[in-house]
């Protein structure tokens, strides 16, 4: 079999041909089978992780989470945010020395007042969840910034999204 990669296209910016020898001929049809590309997303701490178990100081790096969510105008977390929130709840288990400030921000609905007010509320349910699943609250902090602090616009129901975020500041990481 020979494998023939053209940079033009699909699959990572490629297209990938195979051809197959019969002895003495090329034949160029390949039987075409199915197949499914299953995307996996990544969460933002694992590079966290990863540079502190390398001895590469993170402090002061920050983190955006998007995939923390709320329910409409409430602190209660979403079932669906588990996830993102065990993944930060495993890193802090593993690195002991780690401790981070939980940032909570908002979309520009409502007003400013509200919107820290909620932004606080959001950055404490994360806290209390790390707290119940056995995380020393010594090692958390937690402020809200409401709308402040957007990262794109808030013109759109998209910007608006992104803007609705939870973010890890790295305060200590243990390397120092």
């Amino acid at each position: 079999m020979v494998t023939i990669i053209s940079p033009h296209h699909s699959f990572g910016g490629h297209i990938i041909f195979f051809f197959f020898c019969n002895n003495k001929e090329i034949i160029t049809e390949p039987e075409i089978k199915e197949f499914t590309i299953k995307e996996t997303k990544q969460s933002p701490i694992t590079e966290i992780i990863t540079d502190i178990k390398s001895g590469i100081n993170t402090e002061g790096k920050s983190l955006n989470f998007h995939e923390i969510l709320f329910e409409y105008n409430s602190d209660k977390i979403v079932e669906e945010s588990n996830t993102y929130l065990n993944e930060i709840l495993k890193a802090m288990q593993d690195i002991t020395a780690l401790s981070i400030q939980i940032v909570g921000h908002t979309s520009n609905e409502g007003n400013d007042e509200y919107n820290e007010a909620l932004s606080l509320k959001r950055a404490q349910a994360v806290k209390n969840y790390l707290i119940k699943n056995g995380i020393n609250a010594k090692r958390l902090s937690v402020i809200g910034k409401g709308s402040k602090n957007p990262i794109t616009n808030n013109n759109t129901e998209e910007g608006k999204k992104l803007n609705r975020r939870i973010e890890v500041v790295i305060l200590d990481d243990g390397i120092n």
